[in-house]
């Protein structure tokens, strides 16, 4: 069975990876690079693509953005398209996170997943998540153009969503007010962890921006290599370097916001709902060693599945 296949066959459950109990703000933090290093070749395979995609149209449209506006266009038009543009790729990028999501909270309750049923399940889930995502990011845009802080506040907020959506099959408003409530009382301590996320990657950015400096210190040092053009170029103040500094770490940050994301809706319930003790009881054996119904439940729904594979499968094989 590969990474990309069903896993419907796959009927026994895992041993979890995570330990399911409360979190600290800094263990939400760390667990999440924690859990993007186990599964770092799936969540390549799930996440990246999409913010592939989101990385290369802000850089296009950053380009764009500095040259003087289309005349022919009237410049609204091209504004307008522009917009039109980066949302659909803002919803195709949530996508991507919404399939890293479920993927990640499977493999580490220790139920079986595949990276192509992770897909299949967000794409099944499209317009649930393009809903959250919509509501999540004009919210939290109109709240960044007060400040910075207020915007990451507002996606800390509705942080909870998209796991509402992928892992309990709830749908549409549903799906944002279940996930408002489930952190509306834990609030400061999602907060927190975005505010920690994103002063980390202020520190990468800053970190790069000086290796970069350095580099052409070294250039200009040792080898007499004119780089004055390539200084003012590689300046913050340029809009095209500042977004291509900050679409790699995008890149390389967006599975750990998946897996924050994982662990925030895990804490939560374990906290609320007790699902610790519920994947606890799940794995118990009956007495007199047969299975506990929770395991035969499991057991017939994949057998299930198996019959009605077998008609595909002998239809495509004739």
């Amino acid at each position: 069975m590969t990474m990309w296949s069903s896993g419907s066959g796959n009927t026994r459950a895992k041993a979890s990876l995570l330990e399911l109990r409360p979190m600290g703000v800094m263990e939400l933090v760390d667990g999440a690079l924690e859990v993007c290093a186990r599964h770092i070749g799936a969540l390549l395979l799930i996440v990246l693509p999409g913010y592939l995609l989101l990385g290369a149209g802000l850089l296009v449209l950053v380009s764009f953005a500095e040259l003087p506006p289309p005349q022919y266009a009237g410049g609204f038009q091209f504004y307008f398209l522009a917009g039109v543009l980066i949302s659909v790729l803002l919803f195709a990028s949530h996508i991507s996170h919404g399939a890293g999501v479920y993927y990640l909270y499977r493999a580490e309750v220790g139920l079986p997943v595949s990276a192509g049923g992770a897909l299949r399940r967000a794409l099944k889930h499209g317009g649930s998540l393009i809903l959250v995502a919509g509501v999540t990011y004009m919210i939290a845009g109109v709240a960044a153009f007060l400040f910075f802080v207020p915007g990451i506040a507002v996606y800390s907020l509705f942080a909870l969503c998209t796991p509402v959506v992928m892992v309990e099959d709830i749908r549409y408003m549903r799906a944002l007010k279940r996930g408002y409530r489930m952190l509306r009382d834990f609030f400061i301590r999602a907060l927190l962890a975005h505010v920690l996320l994103g002063v980390v990657w202020l520190v990468v950015l800053l970190t790069l921006h000086a290796m970069v400096h350095m580099g052409l210190a070294v250039a200009r040092s040792f080898f007499d290599l004119e780089v004055g053009l390539l200084s003012n170029a590689f300046s913050l103040f340029n809009l095209t370097y500042l977004a291509s500094l900050n679409v790699l770490i995008m890149l390389a940050a967006s599975s750990v916001i998946s897996a924050l994301a994982v662990l925030l809706y895990i804490d939560v319930r374990v906290r609320t709902e007790g699902i610790d003790i519920e994947r606890r009881i799940e794995s118990l054996p009956a007495p007199g060693g047969r299975s506990s119904p929770a395991q035969l439940s499991t057991h017939k729904k994949g057998e299930q599945e198996k019959v009605e594979q077998r008609p595909k499968a002998a239809g495509e094989q004739a």
